[in-house]
């Protein structure tokens, strides 16, 4: 009897994380979509070490990716470019939404990714979710 319970429970362990998402410590950078210093995304690099990253990505399937940017870890700058305004203008009671004008290639492929394949975030508007400690957006991808 124990070892059957055991024996369930175990599974039932394994079934948990193995559906669970993969996670990566990222580098985002806000320094325009062409990195020329205009507001909109430059990259998302992994982070060598969770201390200098500044966002997690999150593989939710082959569909899409959620980019959770630490508040606290954005500069006033990165802030004007993500939001293009000023920090203090925030109002958490609006919606505000993220422009990506075209298909964006990740510049290295992340390790969590099937083959180490690079992920392409597609062109569109997408809703960006404020919270205490964060600000997120979910892709759509390949």
């Amino acid at each position: 009897m124990f070892k059957s319970i055991f024996t369930l429970l175990a599974i039932f362990i394994v079934a948990q994380l193995s559906s669970q998402n993969e996670q990566l410590n990222v580098t985002s950078n806000f320094n325009g979509f062409h990195c020329d210093g205009k507001p909109g995304l430059c990259t998302i690099d992994p982070a060598q070490r969770s201390m200098d990253s500044n966002s997690t990505l999150t593989f939710n399937s082959n569909v899409s990716v959620t980019l959770c940017i630490n508040r606290n870890k954005l500069s006033d700058l990165e802030f004007f470019n993500l939001f293009s305004f000023e920090r203090p203008l925030l109002d958490t009671k609006k919606s505000y939404h993220f422009d990506v004008p075209a298909d964006l290639q990740l510049s290295n492929p992340m390790p969590t990714t099937p083959a180490n394949e690079s992920i392409r975030i597609h062109k569109g508007n997408y809703p960006i979710e404020i919270t205490d400690q964060y600000f997120i957006l979910t892709f759509s991808t390949n």
